[in-house]
């Protein structure tokens, strides 16, 4: 992925894993090739060998070798650290109770992937992310539908999109999707975001 200029997510897939694998993890993380490492509290502690009342440790230990780093910790709701800035996030309560937690952890990564790449703040990204595990979470199946996902679309939080900082633009990398300008809107280094999300249904 470096090779090519791709920016590469990396989640820990559970905590029985890392503990066997704990060496082969922390080689990864320190190659600095992770540059967004998402883990759950149990993850979080197994790879930093700590105890739960010390979480927010675990955090920023692991966040020195990501440019972003996501703990998500169930009703406490998540911790998430970029720059130095750690931001606690709640939960997304919903008027409906949990029906199955399973992709509960991949939907509130694909929330925070899509914050970043709209140029969020940290505790937007946080509450994105948040906001797509509570619909999971609220049925049967780790997978959006269709409404599902016009649902979230129809939302503040996610139909106000802003613009990236340039600072955190990158229209050489794969995965920078950056918003159609309306002063350039015919710039190929940019992306209609209607069409991808067209696309993505589609497919």
């Amino acid at each position: 992925a470096k090779r090519n200029n791709v920016t590469a997510a990396f989640t820990a897939s559970d905590a029985s894993c890392v503990e066997r694998h704990r060496d082969e993890f922390w080689e990864l993380l320190k190659s600095g090739d992770v540059d967004f490492f998402f883990a759950n509290r149990a993850e979080a502690l197994a790879m930093t060998n700590l105890a739960v009342e010390h979480k927010e440790e675990a955090v920023r230990l692991l966040a020195k070798h990501a440019e972003l780093m996501v703990m998500t910790d169930g009703s406490h709701g998540s911790y998430l650290v970029r720059d130095e800035q750690l931001a606690l996030v709640p939960p997304h309560w919903s008027a409906m109770k949990p029906v199955d937690t399973c992709g509960a952890g991949d939907a509130f990564a694909a929330g925070c992937l899509y914050g970043l790449l709209m140029g969020e703040d940290l505790r937007n990204i946080g509450r994105m992310g948040a906001r797509v595990a509570s619909v999971v979470i609220s049925h049967t199946g780790a997978r959006l539908s269709l409404a599902d996902a016009e649902l979230l679309m129809s939302e503040p939080l996610f139909s106000s999109t802003v613009q990236p900082p340039a600072a955190r633009s990158n229209p050489s990398n794969p995965l920078c999707v950056v918003p159609k300008s309306k002063e350039n809107p015919n710039d190929p280094a940019t992306v209609d975001m209607e069409n991808k999300l067209d696309f993505d249904r589609r497919a």
